[in-house]
């Protein structure tokens, strides 16, 4: 007996924290650069519109977990400067691209799991 979540189970959590971080990604405005920038809004309505396991979207997601980053070390160097007046709108930046973060980790690992499990259906159908 299997101890697997049914691959409709992993699916649709995945949809789920899909437009969950999309949703996310959008209020939080990042303010992004890089070759693939211009291919994030069309990630983003896939996300939303429930198409969270294109293959297409590995590389614009990845980039868009390093644009997060990137904000976030932003704001903690300012955070870290003296003297500014802005630290309560530097903190309540840092809490909303650390939870667009949490967002886009959950995704991630529902997305690879999915991945994983089809990979596992295929090779156990290959041996069996």
């Amino acid at each position: 007996m299997s101890n697997l979540a049914p691959l409709e189970d992993l699916i649709y959590d995945t949809l789920r924290q899909g437009r969950i971080f999309a949703e996310a990604w959008e209020e939080a405005a990042l303010d992004t650069s890089g070759s693939l920038r211009r291919l994030y809004p069309v990630t983003i309505t896939r996300l939303k519109e429930g198409d969270c396991l294109e293959d297409q979207d590995t590389d614009v997601l990845k980039c868009m977990a390093e644009a997060i980053l990137e904000a976030r070390a932003d704001i903690k160097a300012k955070l870290g400067e003296q003297g500014r007046n802005d630290r309560d709108y530097l903190c309540a930046r840092k809490i909303e691209l650390d939870l667009l973060m949490v967002y886009f980790g959950s995704f991630w690992k529902r997305r690879q799991k999915v991945f994983d499990r089809r990979k596992t259906e295929e090779l156990y159908g290959r041996l069996f």
